[in-house]
């Protein structure tokens, strides 16, 4: 058997029961051999496992040996929950994708960093940005919508996916004495 996983963060429940029955909307019936709601696993017929697990609880990965991850919202992944996740793909060699917006703070930013600083000649990890109106199922004009309700930075930072030093030091960014 070989095991796909997805992490996903914020209120777990609701985003891996939207994640499992989206999948299971759009996987064709043909290729599925078990659907396993409990567990959240959805079994193909290739013997190919997509399991959804949470990485508010990293110990839900462990004993699960990839060969493909896919961590969703990586900027608010816990180093603990990296560790898990990564730690179990020393094994397999797995690949994976971190998919999340940008942020300076977090471990996608330090390990970004790190890469850059690094200057290996093989990189470790390799990052790609591509904004929102990089996505071909996104409406330019509801983009445009959502825009005009941001700050520039927040722009830049949602939009433009760019590293942004959004709110250093202050509760809430768009907040000032002035």
């Amino acid at each position: 058997n070989l095991d796909i996983m997805d992490v996903d963060m914020k209120e777990f429940e609701q985003v891996q029961n939207a994640a499992w029955r989206r999948t299971r909307e759009i996987a064709p019936p043909a290729i599925v051999k078990n659907a396993n709601k409990n567990l959240h696993e959805l079994e193909l017929v290739n013997d190919v496992t997509i399991k959804f697990r949470s990485a508010d609880e990293p110990r839900s990965t462990q004993g699960i040996s990839p060969c493909f991850f896919w961590i969703d919202e990586a900027r608010d992944v816990s180093t603990e929950a990296f560790e898990v996740v990564l730690g179990s793909t020393v094994v397999t060699k797995a690949r994976g994708i971190f998919t999340s917006s940008n942020s300076m703070s977090g471990l996608v930013h330090a390990m970004y960093r790190a890469e850059r600083e690094a200057k290996r000649e093989t990189p470790l990890h390799e990052f790609f940005f591509f904004s929102s109106f990089a996505n071909p199922g996104a409406d330019p004009e509801f983009i445009a919508l959502l825009a005009s309700t941001m700050s520039p930075e927040m722009y830049r930072q949602e939009i433009m996916a760019e590293f942004v030093a959004l709110g250093q030091g202050r509760v809430y960014q768009d907040w000032s004495r002035d």
